[in-house]
């Protein structure tokens, strides 16, 4: 899990739901960052979603 140490994941895990349940509401199913992209792949999708949307609206010259 995102190379960080197990027990503060499970931690941070186990608080949040903890909160969840007291508030009434879903913790959802994405609680660790597993799934999670790494930033600057990330960072190459947005900027490159950013470009293709302003062409396509001509936000900007």
């Amino acid at each position: 899990m995102c190379h960080v140490n197990d027990n503060w994941v499970k931690d941070r895990i186990g608080y949040y739901r903890m909160y969840c349940e007291i508030l009434g509401v879903s913790p959802g199913h994405n609680l660790d960052c597993s799934n999670q992209r790494h930033f600057e792949i990330a960072f190459f999708h947005l900027n490159n979603s950013y470009f293709e949307m302003k062409k396509v609206f001509r936000l900007f010259p």
